[in-house]
């Protein structure tokens, strides 16, 4: 966790790689919006869906400590809803009712009476969850489970279907290791929520506040990039959705040639559309960042990644993430790495472009090493935003893109750093 310094002004980062001679370039845009996102000043609802399975034996007193912890710390003109399913779905709040401690008490002795039983059907709860929403009111819905759906309906179109035409945020706190976490942490990006692992009541209340956190202010909906001057494509991620406040949205993409560009940056914030413009200056030549190759690969595939698993496996979808690993040397559900002697691969006749890759990214790191911290805003003439980014309480949080990020650089550390004789 870490805090940014107050007063930082909203702005535009760029980072680009053009090798020199090469006709295409890959880019890293990072929007940090200024703080002009009101906050929510009337009451929100809150929907528990609550895994009372079988399995849950043994954690649910854990999950009924964290959900009674959270509804504390629910704010008085806020509602909340409690539903409970295993093979079928009971909606034990009997609809939305006020935060108050006479109804917390009532719904959390209910809890306490339960005893975990039965399959899951997963489907069941979240249907009976969503139903009676208020459009009128920020609603968000907390899935606490951990295990698969096994009982009921469990395609996963399905699911994702439920949640499309609804507008709320799912968040989603996965308990153990049997869940279904590719359904799971799908079904949270369509509602523009999050997915994450919880061991105790701590984990559970922790992670109910950063939900809260998403509902506390406005957001931008339905964020649109538009970038003109310069051609630009292979832009990831394809769909934005929102950014809420606080947050930071990374794109990656490729370009042709070096120049001003002119960005573009819509969105709807209370239904009403906003717009933010800037020129940043992409480069002609810029070997000081080889990584971002790998990083755009890698984001690529993620995106592809979630195509087929809301629209299915397709040949062309499976193709084209084998065709971006193979140039890039990623391990994919479809691709591998093979590991063989330094010697054999010249016995062979293969050529080592991964190795190549890698070394040319060291180099460059080591250049970056020796150099001062570089300072990566690309709209200081002609600002984006005229207010500052928000200084948020408590300890900052990383976004999707910047989480993936950091972790494909740690995976490209090891793999660099690995021995090379097996």
């Amino acid at each position: 966790y870490w805090r940014h310094q107050p007063g930082l002004p909203g702005a535009v980062d760029l980072v680009t790689y053009k090798q020199e001679g090469s006709n295409k370039g890959t880019f890293m845009m990072t929007f940090f919006p200024g703080d002009d996102l009101k906050p929510i000043n009337y009451g929100r609802d809150w929907i528990f869906v609550l895994d009372i399975s079988g399995s849950m034996q043994g954690k649910f007193a854990t999950l009924v400590e964290g959900v009674r912890q959270g509804l504390a710390k629910l704010n008085p003109e806020d509602r909340f809803r409690v539903v409970v399913f295993n093979h079928q779905a009971s909606d034990i709040s009997g609809g939305f009712v006020a935060a108050t401690q006479l109804n917390v008490d009532q719904v959390l002795r209910s809890l306490d009476a339960t005893q975990p039983a039965n399959g899951t059907n997963l489907y069941a709860g979240l249907d009976k969850g969503l139903g009676g929403l208020n459009p009128d009111r920020p609603t968000a819905a907390v899935l606490i489970t951990d295990g698969v759906a096994n009982v009921g309906i469990t395609e996963k179109k399905q699911f994702l279907e439920l949640l499309e035409y609804v507008d709320l945020r799912l968040f989603t706190l996965i308990m153990g290791n049997s869940a279904n976490r590719p359904l799971l942490e799908e079904m949270t990006k369509v509602s523009e929520g999050f997915a994450d692992s919880v061991s105790n009541s701590d984990d559970i209340v922790g992670k109910i506040m950063l939900a809260a956190s998403k509902l506390s202010h406005e957001a931008m909906r339905d964020v649109e990039l538009k970038i003109d001057g310069i051609r630009v494509s292979d832009v990831t991620p394809e769909s934005i959705g929102s950014v809420y406040r606080g947050q930071q949205l990374i794109v990656m993409g490729h370009y042709w040639k070096g120049g001003d560009a002119e960005v573009t940056l819509t969105a709807k914030v209370n239904g009403e559309k906003r717009q933010y413009q800037t020129r940043v200056r992409f480069t002609e030549n810029s070997e000081l960042h080889p990584e971002l190759e790998r990083l755009w690969a890698y984001a690529a595939i993620a995106n592809l990644q979630d195509k087929m698993d809301y629209l299915g496996e397709t040949a062309d979808t499976q193709q084209a993430i084998v065709d971006i690993a193979k140039e890039y040397g990623l391990v994919t559900n479809f691709t591998s790495m093979v590991v063989m002697r330094q010697e054999s691969f010249a016995a062979r006749g293969i050529e080592q472009r991964n190795h190549k890759r890698i070394e040319q990214e060291r180099a460059q790191r080591e250049i970056r090493r020796q150099q001062a911290v570089r300072d990566n805003r690309a709209d200081r003439q002609e600002p984006m935003y005229k207010t500052n980014r928000p200084s948020l309480g408590g300890g900052g949080s990383m976004s999707y893109w910047t989480m993936l990020g950091m972790l494909f650089l740690m995976m490209v550390k090891l793999w660099s750093d690995r021995p090379r004789q097996v």
